[in-house]
């Protein structure tokens, strides 16, 4: 049973091809960025061509996976987390872009069921903050909010399962669940059923 928030953000897990990977963008990321990057964060692609953080609530491309980059001594260093106000050169970000991924995302309460085809965005109170993460594990902490869209209104992201593992279930305190973007920069907006 999943009785603990834990929550990582999101994290792939599944393409329907069977062949999941990240996208690779050079010069993805503008050197100083000013916002903490995690793995399993939300990002968007900006009208410059790099990647930012993701406003809750809004279109995303996808998912923060990691970065490589050379630092000020002139090393080669590849990281899940981008640092805030981090400069380097040849920047790449790697993002989880494709809106046929599946990923799994924590619920920062319980989730029933009947919540299989509607939507959500991530929970502020679960630490939807600009650069939340952990420093140390370099995983997002956002939850997903147990409040949900409803029927005909559009949220962030599309519940399709609970996450397949002996200890989750829906229901539980703290439902782990399988989730598609719903408002993908490159897929038009479907609402919720």
């Amino acid at each position: 049973m999943s009785a603990t928030l834990n929550a990582f953000g999101m994290r792939a897990v599944k393409h329907p091809s069977g062949l999941a990977r990240a996208t690779a963008y050079a010069g993805g990321i503008t050197s100083g960025y000013n916002t903490n990057l995690f793995q399993g964060t939300p990002v968007l692609l900006t009208t410059a061509g790099v990647i930012n953080v993701g406003a809750n609530g809004g279109d995303i491309i996808g998912v923060f996976d990691g970065v490589e980059y050379t630092d000020t001594n002139g090393r080669r260093q590849y990281s899940k987390m981008w640092p805030a106000n981090l400069v380097a050169t040849e920047i790449v970000a790697y993002v989880w872009d494709d809106p046929n991924t599946i990923f799994e995302a924590q619920a920062e309460g319980s989730i029933a069921r009947t919540a299989i085809a509607d939507q959500a965005n991530f929970s502020v109170a679960g630490g939807f903050t600009v650069g939340a993460g952990n420093t140390t594990t370099q995983l997002s902490t956002m939850a997903l909010s147990t409040t949900l869209a409803g029927v005909g209104v559009q949220g962030m992201l599309r519940i399709m399962d609970a996450a397949p593992y002996v200890d989750n279930a829906f229901g539980d305190a703290f439902t782990i669940l399988t989730v598609t973007i719903a408002r993908h920069q490159y897929v038009s907006n479907k609402v919720a059923v």
